[in-house]
């Protein structure tokens, strides 16, 4: 059974230049047991990395694991790129890095500086919010991640677990289609993610 506990996320007052590999990411929230980055290269869920960045005169090096990826802002014209948004859970890290993470927790109005938990106590962000609310609110998206299985007025829910290309394919199309197409896509939706639900709740009683 996974554990119930959650660290809770604190949002960066300034977003952190960072590297995720090779990969350039920008630090947006920090936990004891993890990050949320938001990028533009795709982050597979499941690959492992360090993540580099720097803290004031200091330099941390971070073990992680990518554990999801969702679409933040879709690409606004052909020639831009989605943002797009990943969970990476803490896997090891050395005492300097350790000091460095509980000194940013310390400096977040809110925070709670303590023992950088890491991979024993992160509950995946899945089975907190297994699903993705794209709502369409005047020619805009705007996502979320939720534990409500409910369609939006004007959008879809899907799986969280999507990938973030497909979720942008999905929000293309209901943008440009007529009520028909749209209409299909949310009860596609609908069916897609009551059967995530059911087999989770399987998975559970099992």
């Amino acid at each position: 059974m996974l554990n119930s506990r959650r660290s809770e996320r604190f949002t960066l007052p300034t977003p952190v230049d960072a590297t995720a590999g090779l990969l350039p990411v920008t630090l947006i929230d920090v936990s004891r047991s993890g990050f949320k980055v938001h990028h533009q290269e795709p982050l597979p869920k499941g690959t492992v990395f360090t993540l580099r960045f720097r803290w004031g005169t200091s330099f941390a090096r971070v073990q992680c694991t990518a554990m999801w990826t969702t679409v933040h802002r879709l690409a606004r014209s052909t020639a831009e790129r989605p943002t797009l948004s990943s969970g990476l859970r803490i896997e090891s890290l050395d005492p300097a890095a350790e000091r460095i993470v509980s000194s940013i927790l310390g400096s977040i109005p809110g925070a709670i500086p303590g023992a950088i938990t890491g991979a024993a106590d992160e509950v995946k962000e899945l089975a907190v919010e297994p699903y993705l609310f794209c709502e369409l609110v005047a020619g805009s998206w705007k996502q979320h991640r939720t534990t409500r299985r409910d369609q939006p007025g004007e959008g879809f829910t899907v799986s969280a677990n999507e990938e973030p290309a497909q979720v942008e394919r999905l929000c293309s199309a209901y943008a440009s289609g007529d009520s028909e197409t749209r209409k299909l896509i949310r009860t596609l939706a609908a069916l897609s993610i009551k059967k995530q639900g059911d087999d989770a709740a399987r998975t559970m009683n099992a």
